[in-house]
């Protein structure tokens, strides 16, 4: 089935719920809150200070640090002028973090001071108290510069396996494409409702974290942001602000169950824990499913691809389907998946090959490697 193509720039999709819910919770980190009417402006403001300090469209724009509501307002401003984000993730060795900064040639650093220590030539700013000052000090005016859906807005590394980090370009329509088609397919659980609350602990610099970010955006749903993953603090917020979706790798899961304050926590609010980026024990995940009392999907993807392609919904997530539990699942709407031989033919079913993934979320291209 064809779907038509309703993918939108990240800047309109925060001016719709700036107009639709302005004083709905955008962001909450720690004790502070953000409303969209609040996230919008400051994301013209960031836009129009980048601009400010002589960068232009297309310009890169690295950022060092772990999650926060100013790492998502820094972003949604770089998309606003049309520049891309680059974050780099904190946990890489000093080595890898100042290839990955020079090989994206950013125009700017934006760095939390525990890591200012970092060596770059160019203008930065430092994600605390003189961000904020930077920030408000800039005009919150609209910003002149039109912005397409199929600019890249973020440049995500990848982790190096076949040689130094890849940056992966990915664009607006690769960020906001899939979820109207999702819904126009009729697939409920996978898209939550505007004001769903939403736990965001995995790193920025991956597509699970940026990509929650994105998709609470996208949504309209209040994003309850970690600093990092924690799970006594994961179990408490998933209670203090009964939130709704939680997206959890394998190995975070596992830690949060294991901890002792799983016991008696109240799980009854949550609809949904999507899971992905490595291989889950079918033990584990029946744990998990049966511990959590919600829906569980399996999300699989790439970077290449802004993550999810394929999801192994909740009606496999039930006693008497364990032979299909691990399984990748079905291709989203509009996804097409091939398995691969050496010759490029495809393979019948149950043979091992190369993936091939053709989506309208597919990357732009390997920065400065167009081979």
């Amino acid at each position: 089935m064809e779907y038509p193509d309703k993918s939108r720039t990240l800047g309109e999709a925060l001016a719709q719920w700036a107009a639709e819910t302005p004083t709905n919770v955008a962001l909450r980190h720690n004790d502070v809150t953000v409303d969209w009417q609040t996230y919008d402006r400051r994301a013209t403001q960031v836009a129009n200070g980048l601009a400010a300090m002589g960068l232009k469209p297309g310009d890169r724009v690295a950022y060092l640090g772990k999650n926060s509501y100013r790492a998502c307002e820094l972003a949604m401003g770089c998309a606003r002028a049309g520049m891309v984000l680059a974050p780099v993730i904190w946990r890489l060795a000093p080595a890898e973090i100042v290839y990955i900064v020079a090989d994206a040639q950013a125009a700017a650093l934006f760095v939390e001071p525990l890591f200012v220590g970092q060596a770059f030539g160019g203008p930065r700013v430092a994600m605390d108290h003189d961000f904020d000052a930077w920030r408000d000090a800039q005009s919150d005016a609209p910003v002149a510069t039109p912005v397409d859906r199929g600019e890249v807005f973020l440049q995500l590394y990848t982790s190096g396996t076949t040689g130094m980090p890849k940056g992966v370009m990915l664009t607006h329509r690769n960020a906001t494409v899939l979820r109207p088609t999702v819904r126009e397919a009729g697939i409920g659980w996978f898209t939550s409702e505007p004001g769903d609350t939403l736990i965001h602990a995995m790193p920025f610099g991956h597509i699970a974290g940026v990509g929650s970010v994105t998709g609470a955006l996208n949504g309209g749903q209040e994003l309850i942001i970690h600093t990092e993953f924690d799970p006594a603090l994961i179990l408490k917020d998933i209670q203090r602000y009964r939130a709704k979706w939680a997206f959890l790798v394998p190995a975070a899961l596992a830690m949060m169950l294991d901890h002792p304050d799983a016991r008696d926590a109240d799980f009854s609010h949550l609809e949904g824990m999507a899971y992905g980026a490595s291989p889950i024990p079918l033990d584990l995940l029946k744990r998990g499913v049966e511990k959590l009392g919600c829906d569980f999907a399996q999300m699989y993807g790439m970077t290449e691809t802004y993550g999810t392609v394929a999801c192994l919904g909740p009606e496999d997530h039930v006693p008497g389907r364990e032979g299909v539990m691990r399984s990748a699942g079905k291709a989203l709407p509009s996804v097409s998946l091939r398995i691969l031989g050496e010759d490029g033919d495809p393979l019948p079913p149950g043979q091992i090959g190369e993936v091939a993934i053709n989506s309208p979320t597919n990357m732009a291209g390997y920065w400065n490697k167009p081979e």
